[in-house]
C-alpha cells in the first residue's frame, strides 16, 4: 500500500513538473513571438511614415505640375484670343483695302470719262432750249471732285428726267464762270458720303467749259447744274 501511494505521488509530481515546463515554454515562445511582431510592427510603422512623407512630396509635385499646366493653359488661351483678334483686324483692314481699291477704280473711270467726254468745240455761249428749273429725285451713284470739276452722278427715278442717269455739276473747271452755289442739306465734299444716298432737289440746264485733253483747248457743252439738293 505504501509503495502504491508513493508511486502515485511521484507520478503526480512528475506530471506537475512536466506541465509547468510546457506552460513556461509556451509563454516564452508567445512572448518571443509578440516581441517579433512588435519589432515588425515598429518597422512597418517607420516604413509607413517614410511612405507618407514620400506621398506628401509626390502630392506637392503633382500640385506644382497642375498649377504649371493651368498657367500654360491660360497662356495658350490668351495667345489664342490675341491671334483671333489679330485675324479679325486683318480681315477688317482687307475689307477697307478692297473698298479703297474699288473707289480708286471708280475714280480712274471717272477721269477717263472726263478725258473722253464728247464736247462741242465751241467756246461761244450756247443758247439753251430750256433753262427752266427741273425737279428731280434719285440715288447718288458717284461723288467727284477732281481738277476743278465737281459733280455728282445721279440715277433719277422721279421728275422730267426719270429713268436717266445724269451728271449734276457744281463746277465744270477751275475757271468756271457759270458756277452756282447750291442750297439744301445734302453735303457735297468729294468724300463719297453722298454715294448710295437718295436725294431730291432742283437742277437747271447750263453751259460748262471743259478742257479738251487731246487738243489742250477749252470746249463747251450743255450740262445740268445742281441748284438745290436735300436728303430723302
Amino acid at each position: 500500500m505504501k509503495n502504491t501511494m508513493l508511486l502515485i505521488l511521484l507520478l503526480t509530481a512528475s506530471s506537475s513538473i512536466v506541465f509547468g515546463q510546457t506552460k513556461k515554454d509556451v509563454i516564452a515562445q508567445q512572448t518571443k513571438t509578440i516581441d517579433s511582431l512588435n519589432l515588425e510592427s515598429s518597422k512597418l510603422t517607420k516604413l509607413n511614415g517614410e511612405i507618407s512623407k514620400e506621398l506628401i512630396e509626390i502630392k506637392k509635385e503633382v500640385q506644382k505640375l497642375e498649377e504649371s499646366n493651368n498657367s500654360k493653359e491660360l497662356l495658350i488661351s490668351s495667345k489664342t484670343n490675341e491671334i483671333s483678334i489679330l485675324k479679325d483686324q486683318i480681315l477688317s483692314i482687307n475689307e477697307l483695302i478692297a473698298q479703297l481699291e474699288s473707289k480708286i477704280i471708280s475714280k480712274d473711270k471717272e477721269i477717263v470719262e472726263l478725258k473722253n467726254s464728247i464736247v462741242t468745240k465751241n467756246t461761244e455761249v450756247v443758247t439753251l432750249e430750256d433753262s427752266n428749273e427741273i425737279n428731280f429725285e434719285g440715288t447718288v451713284e458717284l461723288e467727284s471732285m477732281y481738277d476743278g470739276v465737281f459733280f455728282i452722278r445721279v440715277k433719277i427715278d422721279k421728275g422730267k428726267l426719270a429713268g436717266k442717269t445724269e451728271n449734276l455739276y457744281l463746277r465744270s473747271g477751275m475757271d468756271d464762270a457759270n458756277t452756282i452755289d447750291y442750297t439744301g442739306n445734302a453735303d457735297f465734299d468729294g468724300s463719297g458720303n453722298l454715294e448710295g444716298r437718295k436725294i431730291a432737289g432742283v437742277i437747271i440746264r447750263s453751259i460748262g467749259i471743259f478742257e479738251n485733253y487731246e487738243s489742250g483747248e477749252e470746249d463747251s457743252k450743255e450740262i445740268y447744274r445742281l441748284k438745290d439738293a436735300n436728303y430723302k
